[in-house]
């Protein structure tokens, strides 16, 4: 007597013309993002490292991108240090990214730049190590990052 060859349900459905109904779950917890925001010194301080985090509200968390007055970074990190050379508005724009939905939100800012300290209110030019910076560091904006 001959044992006959297992069948896949693959297979029995297709000999018996028989219909299946296959549901798809997906997964509903990837969300956002939402509230993209570019935190950090308003305005910048020429010559000082000036940091800028990038954050979403995002599930799962959210992968960042970074461009500064147009140019892409090529990084994907939360934060971004700023040095501004030069005492002209840059333009920073994050763009956050949930990995799982594709879904991407951006937002921009535009930083002006001085050369005081935050809560200098004096205006006062007179000549401190800071402000001899400023008056010599004109080399546009350069740019770090972290993790």
């Amino acid at each position: 007597m001959r044992i006959p060859a297992p069948l896949s349900a693959w297979t029995v459905l297709a000999l018996s013309g028989a219909s299946l109904l296959l549901s798809l779950q997906v997964d509903a917890s990837a969300a956002g993002p939402s509230s993209v925001k570019i935190s950090g010194p308003k305005p910048a301080i020429q010559g000082e490292g000036n940091d800028y985090i990038c954050s979403a509200e995002c599930t799962p968390p959210c992968t960042y991108s970074w461009f500064v007055d147009g140019d892409d970074l090529n990084m994907h990190r939360t934060k971004l240090t700023v040095i501004a050379g030069q005492r002209k508005p840059f333009t920073l724009e994050c763009t956050a990214l949930n990995p799982e939905s594709g879904e991407s939100f951006k937002t921009t800012e535009t930083i002006q730049v001085t050369c005081s300290l935050p809560g200098d209110k004096s205006g006062s030019m007179a000549l401190k190590p800071r402000t001899a910076l400023c008056l010599v560091f004109s080399v546009g904006l350069l740019v770090h990052w972290a993790l």
